[in-house]
């Protein structure tokens, strides 16, 4: 098929070339050149991949057969295409890469611009004409288990066979650079007939330039996603836009949002003698929780200058779970700032990939444990993790054996040692995984050590056996350990058992570093949660409350691992067991375990002494609280972090109702703009949201108020709203304390604001007033609600319509709560509230008694029962139609902000009346025929739809909006969803159902958001199937179709 090029240059010019995509997916015709599906785009980084996919769902482009990857994962998804047989390891393709590789370096060259004879760089002259020596290396690395980027930042350099590839790629690096700045103009790498198509469909690569082929990235693509139909890149013509990281959409569902910014070190509190209620940060990662840790513990000690000499009675307390990476690097930073502090636990060594593998060999070497050589066992390692699942016999469990290696892996040192020497004892009942090691080892037994022999012939032995290993790599881990094994030998010359060498040479190369740094006086303690407990702190920072780490998940399950079901774990253990007598007498015995397997079996800590740690230190009487966590899900990756179930039940506890379904914010916690060494922040005189308030003062910065640089915020509990941002400048403010952030609703984006650019500022402050007026509303309702609705979804129970004097009482004493809160929240943060508050408080509290006043007046007294928010969805089935609904009710969602009946239950009413709250002075009232031209107020007509459609027994729907006009609003309308006048709109309503601009977009994107399963009925976009279930799904198109319900 013919290559399509479509140039880029920026994000905006990425959505057009996805525009142009979507229509000629759409109407083949109507682009002249076929585009085929899916679609597969490459980014460098997440955030690129973060910020693209945020503009596709924003303006309303369907994710269906879009791949956004990584290149990374491009080349796991790919990386089975080229192995032909189980015997090879994970190899390139000999032909495709060198043809690769030529091909990559001449495009290199031409786009530079140079003839070949004037290429400053020599390699590229070198891999146009052959490229097997860089394939030769690459190969080799690969076998040994690493990664180029990985071998490029290694410490030891001293890879004599790869020395000239390290040197001719920093050169291409170095000669490509100079070229790329002086001419910015686009690289597009062209279709290479020559290669098999990998992968389906048009890939794009995007931002992946030369530069980022000097480490990796574009190469790797080329290497795995070269294909027929086009590939592009796209290339930022000037500076690259910078765009906030993609985890702040990604984190946990349950957990409604908390605060993330960094405290600046001149940030200065007035003094309170009450303590602080905790707060609660949550990062992108590890690195940069340890940068906020470093960051708190730096402010703390900043603020009074006394505090940063060593000081016993008022300590900082930064408390880790158990073998904590964190730990140890928050410990590198404090002490390359110089700081003080003192460790009561070990932190650990970090191992490199050589020395895990070695640890795991030598736990091998022991006792009734097979012993064989080194290079085989690293071979063997690779390839059970590679192919473990392929010989799925019933004695795997299912594969999970081979999960289990993998998961290890990616765990402690510990952990590595004990699953594998554990799986490594079970020879007979795995006669699944034995066949496999006679296939690839050859003859068992090969390689075994004597019984006895002095440690020196053993440390010999194991050295001949590290030359083995891809030839002079060997020499390179010998290298780090080659003073310890030679002083091991000196001291160990009487002949030693081979359990007791086996367990001394595992101790040194698992050993913990015990930090020692200044002293118990220091002002800083790095402690674990049981040495904390009972302390006097003053201030302290409870690290990692994330998920597998605080709580550990091995926690109150006894007998039980992460890593294996409970039988296999049982089996396992009753190998590494061994009985040994007590001497207390003849009937009693206590268990020891083989060395290196303790792990797998001890360390469990109970559930609940864990919850009682977590809960005495926060009720210890500190003065400052700080809870820290990481939340990061990257989408095609294995990596997931979320707030654990402490973190989520101490906010619950600890955050006041005042912001109970109030927008909570979640920001990065490195600095806002890591590109901009002097970010723009507001005063704390006049911040941000004063403008906002006030509703007059002009923006400070209108090109960039709602762009790639807003933030996420969350609209409650479980009811994630991905499009509603705010500005750094508004974050910063809102942030500075609780009070402020109440009133975080005035930047709340709706949303088809992206739409809107023409909002100004009092727009906004009226949606703010819109979202306070219902949720006031909605409590003054549930107060009225009789006590056995205690306990009911708001909405569940129907009440009696109130009298005015109820309703004015119930409103009165909500809005004297939130005061009360919001008062209490002004005390914790410890800052003067804003100057405006009192007064638009008292302001949005006089329309709130105005509508509810109009609610009352404008219903006829026919209508008896009312309730609130209440959720419309299609039934199962339509009466009226007999069809059966093949669509989810997710994609009908919807709320009538108030509904009134003649009856005390719907099942028994005859008459409904839909009410719509309008906060704008300038709304108008609801008119049928002004809906039916311009479709005004048609999300009425479409709840009064639902209605009938819910409860048949429905005759007449009415519809009315209640604004604050100074006219008194019309009487309710009835409004007939078959009305013929209405056939366009429900026309239009369809075909964006269709086109994935209505229903079918917002349920997938909330799915997305949360991390859900998407359903197949949002997987078949072909218009006609989606036009047939339209017409089959009852509740809406029944009104289409002109049909009433009886």
């Amino acid at each position: 098929m013919p290559s399509r090029h479509l140039l880029c240059d920026s994000p905006a010019d990425l959505l057009g070339t996805l525009r142009l995509l979507w229509r000629g997916w759409r109407n083949p015709g109507e682009m002249g050149t076929q585009v085929t599906r899916p679609l597969t785009i490459v980014f460098p980084t997440p955030i690129h991949r973060a910020a693209c996919k945020r503009h596709l769902l924003e303006h309303g482009l369907s994710l269906f057969n879009v791949s956004l990857l990584l290149p990374n994962h491009l080349r796991t998804r790919l990386g089975a295409t080229l192995l032909a047989a189980p015997e090879r390891a994970p190899l390139w393709g000999r032909e495709e890469l060198d043809f690769l590789l030529r091909e990559t370096a001449a495009r290199s060259v031409a786009h530079l611009g140079l003839d070949e004879e004037e290429n400053p760089a020599p390699l590229c002259r070198a891999l146009a004409r052959n490229a097997a020596p860089l394939r030769t290396a690459l190969d080799e690395l690969t076998v040994a288990g690493h990664s180029f980027r990985s071998f490029l930042a290694a410490e030891e350099r001293d890879h004599s066979h790869l020395a000239p590839l390290r040197r001719a790629w920093e050169e291409i690096e170095e000669s490509m650079a100079p070229g790329l700045r002086a001419r910015r103009d686009r690289l597009v790498f062209e279709a290479a007939a020559a290669r098999p198509r990998s992968i389906p469909g048009t890939l794009v690569l995007f931002n992946c330039g030369i530069r980022q082929s000097a480490d990796f990235s574009l190469l790797g693509a080329a290497l795995r996603a070269w294909e027929e139909s086009a590939v592009l890149t796209l290339l930022a013509a000037g500076q690259e836009e910078t765009v906030e990281g993609p985890w702040f959409d990604l984190v946990e569902q349950a957990l409604p949002g908390a605060s993330s910014r960094l405290p600046e070190q001149d940030e200065a509190f007035a003094p309170s003698s009450a303590p602080a209620a905790p707060r609660f940060h949550i990062t992108p990662g590890g690195e940069d929780l340890a940068q906020l840790i470093v960051r708190q513990t730096t402010v703390w000690l900043s603020e009074s200058p006394s505090s940063a000499a060593p000081s016993h009675d008022s300590p900082i307390g930064l408390v880790f779970p158990q073998d904590s990476p964190v730990a140890s690097r928050v410990a590198q930073l404090l002490r390359a700032r110089d700081i003080p502090f003192h460790s009561a636990f070990s932190t650990p060594l970090p191992l490199r990939f050589e020395q895990a593998i070695l640890a795991d060999w030598i736990a091998l070497q022991q006792d009734d444990l097979w012993a064989e050589p080194f290079l085989l066992f690293w071979r063997k390692v690779i390839t059970i993790r590679a192919f473990a699942d392929r010989f799925g016999e019933p004695q795997l469990w299912g594969g999970e054996l081979g999960r289990a290696l993998a998961e290890a892996y990616t765990r402690m040192p510990n952990d590595h040692v004990a699953v594998l020497a554990a799986v490594a004892a079970q020879r007979k009942p795995l006669p699944a995984l034995d066949k496999f090691l006679k296939w690839w080892n050859g003859p068992q037994g090969e390689g075994r050590w004597p019984a006895e022999a002095p440690l020196r012939d053993y440390l010999d032995r194991l050295s001949a056996q590290l030359d083995l290993l891809v030839g002079p790599l060997g020499k390179q881990i010998r290298g780090f350990l080659s003073r310890e094994l030679t002083r091991l030998a000196s001291e160990w010359r009487r002949p030693v058992s081979r359990e007791a060498a086996c367990s001394l040479l595992l101790s040194f190369v698992t050993r913990r570093e015990e930090t020692r740094d200044a002293s118990e006086w220091a002002p800083v303690h790095l402690l674990s949660p049981e040495a904390a407990r009972g302390l006097p702190w003053r201030r302290l920072l409870l690290a990692e409350v994330t998920e597998r780490q605080w709580p550990r998940p091995d926690a109150g399950k006894s007998g039980s691992s992460p890593l294996l079901s409970d039988a296999l774990r049982e089996r396992l253990n009753a190998q590494v067991r061994r009985p040994s007598p007590s001497g207390e007498g003849a009937g009693k015995s206590e268990e020891s375990y083989l060395p290196g397997t303790a792990p797998l079996l001890t360390g469990l800590v109970h559930a609940h002494l864990e919850r009682e740690t977590f809960a005495a230190l926060l009720d210890g009487g500190a003065e400052e609280i700080v809870l820290c966590s990481a939340a990061a899900n990257e989408i095609d990756g294995a990596r997931e972090l979320h707030p654990s179930e402490f973190f989520r039940q101490a906010w619950e506890a600890h955050r006041g109702p005042w912001n109970d379904g109030l927008p909570a914010l979640l920001l990065k916690a490195a600095d806002m703009k890591a590109a901009d060494p002097t970010p723009a922040r507001p005063s704390t005189d006049s911040p941000a949201l004063d403008a906002v308030a006030q509703a007059r003062r002009a923006r400070t910065d209108p090109q960039t108020a709602f762009n790639e640089f807003s933030f996420l915020l969350r609209s409650g509990p479980g009811k994630p709203n991905p499009l509603a941002e705010i500005t750094a400048r508004a974050a910063e403010a809102t942030l500075r304390d609780p009070a402020t952030a109440w009133f975080a609703h005035a930047l709340r984006l709706d949303a088809n604001e992206r739409e809107r650019p023409e909002w100004t500022e009092e727009s906004r402050w009226a949606l703010f007033q819109g979202n306070l007026l219902h949720r006031l509303i909605e409590q003054s309702i549930t107060r009225l609600r009789p006590a056995t609705a205690e306990g009911l979804h708001l909405g569940s129970r129907w009440i009696p319509i109130p009298e005015i004097a109820a309703w004015d009482a119930a409103l009165a004493a909500s809005l004297a709560e939130g005061e009360a809160e919001l008062r209490r929240a002004f005390t914790a943060a410890r800052r003067e509230p804003p100057r405006w508050w009192r007064s638009e408080w008292q302001r949005l509290a006089t329309h709130v008694g105005q509508l509810a006043r109009k609610c009352r007046a404008q219903l006829p007294a026919a209508f008896t029962h009312i309730a609130v928010e209440i959720p419309l969805t299609p039934p199962l089935s339509d009466s009226a139609g007999g069809g059966e609904s093949v669509l989810p009710p997710l994609l009908w969602k919807g709320k009538a902000d108030l509904v009134a009946l003649d009856a005390p239950t719907p099942e028994e009413a005859t008459r409904a009346v839909v009410i719509d709250f309008k906060t704008g002075e300038n709304a108008r009232d609801f008119s049928p025929g002004e809906t039916a031209r311009e479709g005004t107020y048609f999300q009425l007509v479409v709840y009064a739809a639902l209605l009938r459609a819910t409860w048949p027994h429905l005759r007449e729907t009415h519809a009315l909006v209640l604004h604050r006009g100074a006219e008194e609003p019309a009487a309710p309308v009835e409004v007939d969803p078959a009305d013929p006048a209405f056939a366009p709109l429900w026309a239009v309503l369809r075909e964006a159902w269709i086109e994935g601009r209505w229903g079918q977009f917002l349920a997938l994107r909330e799915r997305f958001t949360q991390k859900k399963a998407v359903p197949l009925a949002l997987l078949d976009i072909p218009a006609k199937t989606l036009a047939a279930k339209w017409a089959r799904t009852p509740g809406l198109s029944v009104w289409e179709r002109g049909k009433k319900s009886a």
